[in-house]
């Protein structure tokens, strides 16, 4: 089994989300893509909607879509959500034998370039990289030579230019955002003012 595990904050869930999970189940022929909204993401503290309420904009969006799915296992584990925490639980849920494929963002890969445990990282997954602005077939021959630990694909969709700062700040401007994300996610984002104020860190 083939399993695509797209973490993120999800802050709201978009359309460019939506696209870069299709291309991977299509191109990859996935069985499902897992998305795993982050609980207490390490790195990013203000202006994140709690995290049950990312929870449910992605519960939203992704209804319908059969190969689609959503994991609380870092909303409900304490503590900051790490990702290698969460594919290591994955592989005890589902099996040694299952294949996890990661998904991120072209601009995240270098970061495993200083990463301690990617030897571990990238012995539970195989990454999925989803194209910015920029990547190309170039891009991914200088990731492989980077991290040879890993085995790296490039999903082949157009460059994901949706924002999820500009769209809170489309929210927060009253200006239209419906075309930006799933009709579901547009419906509770208003209904439930989510956005309108920025969400303040909170007190350690």
């Amino acid at each position: 089994m083939k399993i695509g595990v797209f973490g993120g904050t999800f802050n709201p869930f978009h359309n460019g989300e939506i696209t870069v999970a299709r291309q991977a189940l299509a191109q990859l022929a996935l069985d499902k893509v897992i998305f795993v909204p982050n609980g207490e993401p390490p790195h990013k503290k203000f202006d994140l909607l709690p995290k049950e309420q990312r929870f449910q904009l992605v519960q939203a969006g992704i209804s319908g879509e059969t190969a689609f799915e959503v994991s609380r296992l870092e909303i409900d584990r304490p503590g900051p959500s790490w990702s290698i925490d969460t594919l290591r639980e994955l592989k005890k849920i589902l099996g040694e034998k299952v294949s996890l494929h990661f998904i991120i963002g072209e601009d995240n890969v270098r970061a495993f370039e200083q990463y301690e445990a990617r030897k571990e990282f990238f012995g539970l997954c195989h990454l999925l990289v989803a194209p910015r602005k920029t990547a190309n077939q170039s891009d991914l021959a200088d990731w492989k030579k980077r991290l040879p630990e890993a085995e790296i694909e490039m999903i082949n969709c157009q460059a994901n230019e949706i924002s999820s700062t500009k769209i809170r700040e489309l929210i927060r401007a009253g200006q239209p955002f419906q075309h930006l994300v799933p009709e579901a996610v547009f419906k509770l984002i208003t209904e439930q003012g989510f956005y309108r104020t920025p969400e303040l860190p909170k007190a350690a």
